[in-house]
């Protein structure tokens, strides 16, 4: 949805993966395939397949030990799946169990074998990076129903790492991604600042959000690196925040946990003093329909978040043009106090006259906003990515880099390359 045909002819065989093995996805692939027409694109993705497969082949060829030398039986044991190398890195560090780690990679993990590996992931932490264990220190945890006080299900809840609705931990329950991305975040330490951001979000909007406090931690797990985003033909392997979280899910978010570095930390403790303008009623609209969405995976070519056939893979997902589509449709906005936007893609929705382009100061909260090769210099037709602003620098959007809908703000990349603006909202 965020590219042209030709586009998507080479975004197939040039995904572009980061330092930390994960995809920005289609809607940003543009930025690194360089600035020419959808031809230009393809002959170098031509030249780029054969000379990544040249290159692995060399590798692949070097002399080495054997693997059975080198790998302990617990890293042998893990099966074929998309997360190996993590459940590996898992079963080297003893974060989950063997059985866990040996076993199917896709069923889902329970909320009691997520805290023991959550307990081990902060001991590693705290030999590569120093700091103090949160639990040990508590001697009593909250009251449950189901577990002493003083045990460490008790002290999780206390901590704020897990809810427990009616007074019970419910050990052997499916984790859900809300809950693991909860708990991870509550485990860095950033609980104070989750519960801050869910307040500025449930300030903004007040209704039709849903659970404040998940979205929240959605957002901070996601600028975390937590979750990885599945390139199109895997998109079966997508969680949404209320599903339960796979095994395999679970090894690649413990090992990010385990090695993010305090700068990234520091830069999602930042959350927490995000403050977004006073809105209008349409305004304020549009936001919570967007923040609704927090957490839904991105996936390509899709324009909603629930799994209908009709969606790549079958699963509930966008793309960054398929999210603002869907906020624009169901934000609830009469249809005579808004813009129409018909476009299907960033570029085409970007194809503005100049003098029906809104500059970064002129942006109001709920206007749509692109991205591009040159910034403000941008033809449209270079324009990769689009997103939904929401006030004081903040926006909101669908990326590959977040493995879906979450908040950013716009510093770096996103400053540099920011483009223009579309109003999407008519004053009364």
């Amino acid at each position: 949805m965020g590219m042209g045909h030709a586009a998507r002819a080479a975004w197939h065989g040039t995904t572009r993966v980061t330092d930390e093995g994960r995809s920005v996805g289609a809607c940003m692939s543009i930025r690194w395939m360089g600035t020419g027409g959808g031809a230009n694109r393809q002959w170098i993705a031509a030249l780029t397949v054969p000379a990544i497969i040249l290159a692995a082949a060399l590798v692949l060829a070097r002399p080495g030990p054997a693997v059975a030398a080198t790998t302990p039986a617990a890293e042998q044991a893990v099966p074929a799946s998309w997360a190996r190398a993590d459940m590996r890195f898992a079963a080297r560090h003893r974060l989950l169990p063997r059985h866990v780690t040996s076993g199917n990679p896709h069923q889902p993990i329970t909320r009691q074998q997520w805290l023991a590996a959550l307990q081990r992931t902060e001991r590693l932490r705290q030999r590569l990076h120093g700091g103090q264990p949160q639990l040990a220190g508590m001697r009593q945890g909250a009251r449950l129903r189901d577990a002493r006080t003083t045990s460490v299900a008790a002290r999780s809840v206390r901590a704020g790492w897990f809810r427990a609705p009616g007074r019970r931990f419910a050990p052997r329950q499916p984790l859900t991604s809300n809950e693991a991305a909860r708990s991870s975040v509550g485990m860095l330490g950033l609980g104070r600042q989750r519960n801050r951001l869910a307040g500025e979000l449930r300030r903004v909007a007040p209704r039709g959000v849903g659970d404040h406090s998940a979205h929240a931690s959605q957002v901070m797990a996601r600028s975390l690196g937590l979750y990885h985003n599945h390139p199109a033909g895997r998109e079966r392997f997508e969680v949404a925040p209320t599903q339960s979280l796979t095994r395999a899910h679970a090894a690649f978010m413990l090992r990010r946990v385990a090695m993010a570095e305090p700068w990234r930390v520091e830069r999602a403790a930042r959350y927490g003093s995000m403050r977004l303008p006073r809105m209008r009623p349409n305004e304020q609209r549009l936001a919570a329909r967007a923040i609704s969405l927090v957490g839904t995976p991105y996936v390509w070519a899709g324009n909603t978040e629930l799994p209908t056939p009709a969606q790549p893979g079958g699963v509930g997902g966008m793309d960054c043009s398929g999210f603002v589509l869907r906020v624009l449709g169901d934000a609830g906005v009469p249809a005579g106090q808004r813009h129409v936007v018909a476009e299907h893609t960033s570029m085409d929705m970007s194809a503005r006259p100049r003098s029906q382009r809104v500059g970064r100061r002129q942006l109001r909260p709920g206007d749509l906003v692109f991205w591009g090769d040159r910034g403000p210099r941008s033809a449209p037709s270079a324009n990769f990515h689009a997103g939904m602003w929401l006030g004081n620098g903040w926006f909101i959007h669908s990326a590959g880099s977040n493995g879906g809908v979450s908040i950013d703000r716009v510093e770096g990349f996103w400053q540099q390359n920011l483009s223009w603006g579309r109003r999407t909202l008519r004053r009364r």
